[in-house]
């Protein structure tokens, strides 16, 4: 099974750090998946209204306009 993993923080070394650990647990347990990653909860939620089909989403909690607990 390929999961889809979507992250979204708005601070783009975070958003990189967050995405290679991710990386790095897949790549250990062998799971397959692909990553999506975005700068801001708008490009997120652009993406999500088209294809709601993501398995794992990490989000930040504080961005501006639309936060994490929001989305």
């Amino acid at each position: 099974m390929k999961y889809k993993i979507g992250i979204c923080d708005d601070d783009a070394s975070s958003l990189l750090h967050i995405e290679n650990i991710v990386n790095l647990w897949l790549k250990n347990n062998r799971y397959l998946a692909e990553i999506k990653t975005y700068q801001s909860s708008k490009s997120f939620l652009f993406d999500y209204s088209a294809e709601k089909n993501f398995d794992i989403l990490l989000l930040d909690i504080e961005m501006p306009e639309i936060n994490g607990i929001e989305i």
